[in-house]
C-alpha cells in the first residue's frame, strides 16, 4: 500500500509539467454481478443452494495528464443480496431415495444476508486510444465499509458492521469515443480482498460513461 502511494506521488511529480493543460474527466460507472453455488451435505441428505447478486453504482472523477495517463477518485455505493436455502438431494440419476435412508427435517430454512458496502478509491489509469478506440489498465487502492444484516426466514438475526478495509484492485477496459470529449467503456477488474494473499478475489465488470473537460 505504501508503496504504491509513492509511485503515484512519484508519477506527480514526473508529470508536474503536464498540469498546466491537465483535462477534468467525469465518469458515472455501474456494475451488476450474481454468482449461484451448491454444496451438498450427503450426512444429512441435503444441499445448500446459495445465490449472491449485487448492484453498484458510483461517480469517478480525475485529472487527465497527457496522452495516455490519468490519477482519480471515486465514490460509490453497492448493495448485494446473499441466500442460502437448504433442500433435499436429489439424485440426478433417480436411482437413490436420499429422503428414505437420511435425515431431511432441515430442508427448506432460509438464509440471507442484505449487505450495503460504501466505497471510495484512489488510483491511477494508463488510456492510449487508437482512432477512435480505448485501452485501458488500471490499478488503485480501494477503501470499503460493510453494514450487513443477517436474517432467517426474513426475521432480522443480527446487524454486523465490520471495520472498513483497504484493499488493491487492478482492471483492464476497452471503450469506444462517441465525440471529442465523450466516451463510453466497458471495464473487468480484480479485487483482491484478502490481500496480501492473491486468492481469493473478486471479480467484476463495470460499464461506464466519460465526459473530458
Amino acid at each position: 500500500m505504501k508503496l504504491l502511494s509513492k509511485v503515484l506521488l512519484l508519477f506527480v511529480l514526473l508529470n508536474f509539467s503536464h498540469l498546466a493543460n491537465a483535462r477534468i474527466i467525469f465518469e458515472p460507472y455501474v456494475s451488476i454481478a450474481s454468482t449461484k453455488t451448491l454444496k451438498p451435505n450427503r450426512a444429512k441428505g441435503t444441499e445448500s443452494e446459495t445465490i449472491s447478486e449485487r448492484k453498484e453504482g458510483g461517480l469517478k472523477a480525475g485529472i487527465k495528464l497527457g496522452s495516455f495517463f490519468s490519477l482519480y477518485g471515486a465514490v460509490g455505493q453497492s448493495k448485494q443480496t446473499t441466500t442460502t436455502t437448504q433442500s433435499q438431494i436429489v439424485d440426478q440419476f433417480g436411482q437413490i431415495d436420499f429422503e428414505k435412508d437420511l435425515d431431511t427435517r432441515t430442508s427448506g430454512k432460509e438464509t440471507k444476508l442484505l449487505e450495503t458496502q460504501n466505497k471510495a478509491k484512489v488510483g491511477l489509469d494508463i488510456n492510449p486510444s487508437f482512432w477512435i478506440f480505448i485501452v485501458r489498465t488500471t490499478v488503485g487502492v480501494a477503501a470499503t465499509q460493510r453494514l450487513v444484516k443477517a436474517y432467517e426466514e426474513d426475521v432480522l438475526l443480527k446487524n454486523i458492521n465490520p471495520e472498513p478495509t483497504y484493499k488493491p484492485f487492478a482492471g483492464a477496459g476497452l471503450g469506444v469515443r462517441l465525440g471529442p470529449k465523450m466516451f463510453a467503456l466497458a471495464q473487468y477488474n480484480f479485487n483482491f480482498y484478502m490481500f496480501p494473499k492473491k486468492e481469493p478475489f473478486e471479480r467484476e465488470v463495470n460499464i461506464s460513461y466519460g465526459i473530458s473537460l
